[in-house]
């Protein structure tokens, strides 16, 4: 189907960030997902198309309730569905395996979220320092099983911590990552990237490393 949004530079601007996150390895083969808010709904790219080769031929619109007339939507649809209902402010989202995402998930998710301190980066998330200083705890999403993906994903968007960055990882999975427009989104997505790669390679200090449990 030809994709309908009241944007259509916004939608080529996703397409043009897809394909770059692709290249840099965060889209590998047909994994992640992409949308964009539009007309009461949302349009997110079919399942099964690789982020190399996407067009806007490649977008199903999908109603406020999940309903579309057309091919099937990517299997993450609910938790895209999920965030624009709980977030009037996202107006775009990238769901990307980001591989540093996704180590820092598997090693955090027994306390619930990624720490960062004292990086400037931050401050591009809408973080904003305090008497603590420049820091922020990014959500880790720990379902139980693919069934409550979604369901996991509403109750951390409901969390104290979370507001705070327009983000959270799910536990082996990657990144979610949103913004109110394309551009924005990309622009998060990027400095998350950057978060995540820091907080990975950086060594622990070992009474950090011991308030974590390891691996499952």
């Amino acid at each position: 189907m030809t994709a309908s949004t009241d944007d259509p530079t916004d939608l080529d601007a996703l397409i043009t960030a897809a394909k770059e996150f692709y290249r840099f390895g965060w889209l590998p083969g047909h994994t992640g997902s992409v949308s964009l808010r539009a007309d009461e709904g949302l349009l997110i790219n079919a399942a099964d198309v690789h982020p190399s080769n996407l067009t806007s031929q490649d977008f199903v619109k999908v109603d406020s309730q999940g309903k579309s007339t057309s091919e099937t939507p990517s299997q993450d649809l609910a938790i895209h569905l999920g965030i624009y209902k709980n977030l009037n402010e996202a107006g775009a989202i990238f769901h990307l395996h980001h591989l540093p995402a996704a180590l820092c998930s598997d090693r955090d998710h027994k306390r619930g979220f990624t720490h960062f301190h004292d990086l400037e980066a931050l401050r591009d998330l809408g973080v904003e320092e305090d008497d603590q200083g420049l820091q922020a705890n990014i959500s880790v999403v720990h379902p139980e099983g693919f069934d409550s993906v979604a369901d996991a994903v509403a109750d951390t968007l409901d969390g104290v911590d979370h507001p705070h960055t327009p983000c959270f990882t799910i536990k082996g999975q990657g990144l979610f990552v949103w913004g109110a427009t394309a551009a924005e989104a990309r622009r998060h997505a990027e400095i998350c990237a950057y978060l995540f790669e820091y907080a990975w390679q950086r060594p622990m200090h070992p009474k950090k490393s011991r308030s974590i449990s390891g691996f499952a």
